[in-house]
């Protein structure tokens, strides 16, 4: 049945993108079911969120990033620090020193930075439990736009799931469910408008400095623009006016 092949490559997607264990794992379905990938970011940042229940804004927001760090088991925050490294690195080999297992100084900084703002960013909305699973599905919906639109490196995890997204029926399935679910928690369409372009924004950036500095896009890069995505609109729906409520 269509309905149980769908549902399988949802928990596979899950288990890939995630800890969380679903019961299948399969490569195959993951990457088919990968446009998929806004809701399981909508279902990470609704995992992640309680503790901004709980009052002490930053303290709260420190354990909700933690919490969604852990959710994902640190794979894209790993592929943010890798990419990171290899952009701002002096090497004249950026692949190498995207594939190496030694972070360095700047992989460091990046992380360090990647944490501070995101969890002031949190900690600082009006309304950050619906702030943090609007970044959350942006994020994974950003990933996916990147994925759609690159060339996979001829090896790794990413590539199955890059040559997969090429399906235009399921690209305008993935927008459809990205819609949906922002549109269900949005403080206004504006808000919804805005993060959007912003996940378009840094996938097509994502593309272009991954182009010119590797020559191909893989899993790290996708990690990349997923972490930075979730950072850009985070940081933005902390400066928008409390007035922008839901809908």
């Amino acid at each position: 049945m269509q309905l149980r092949r769908y549902l399988n490559e949802l928990l596979s997607l899950i288990a890939f993108l995630t800890v969380i264990p679903t019961g299948r794992g399969d490569l195959e379905e993951a990457a088919s079911g990968f446009y998929l990938a806004p809701l399981v970011g909508f279902i990470e940042g609704a995992i992640a969120s309680p503790p901004l229940l709980l009052g002490k804004p930053l303290l709260s927001a420190s354990l909700a990033v933690a919490i969604l760090a852990l959710i994902t088991g640190f794979n894209h925050v790993d592929g943010f620090l890798d990419f990171s490294e290899a952009i701002m690195s002096r090497s004249t080999d950026p692949v190498a020193v995207l594939r190496d297992k030694h972070r360095g100084s700047f992989a460091v900084a990046a992380g360090a930075l990647l944490f501070i703002v995101l969890t002031s960013a949190v900690s600082s909305a009006s309304d950050p439990v619906i702030q943090l699973i609007e970044s959350s599905s942006s994020a994974a919906f950003s990933m996916y736009v990147l994925a759609n639109i690159s060339e996979p490196a001829e090896s790794g995890l990413g590539r199955a799931f890059i040559l997969a997204s090429k399906d235009d029926s399921k690209a305008i399935a993935s927008l459809a469910i990205y819609s949906a679910l922002e549109l269900a928690v949005s403080r206004s369409p504006l808000v919804f408008a805005i993060v959007t372009a912003e996940a378009l924004a840094v996938a097509y950036l994502s593309k272009s400095i991954a182009m010119a500095r590797l020559g191909f896009v893989n899993g790290d890069v996708l990690g990349f623009a997923y972490e930075l995505t979730l950072l850009a609109t985070a940081s933005t729906m902390a400066y928008l006016p409390p007035y922008l409520s839901p809908i």
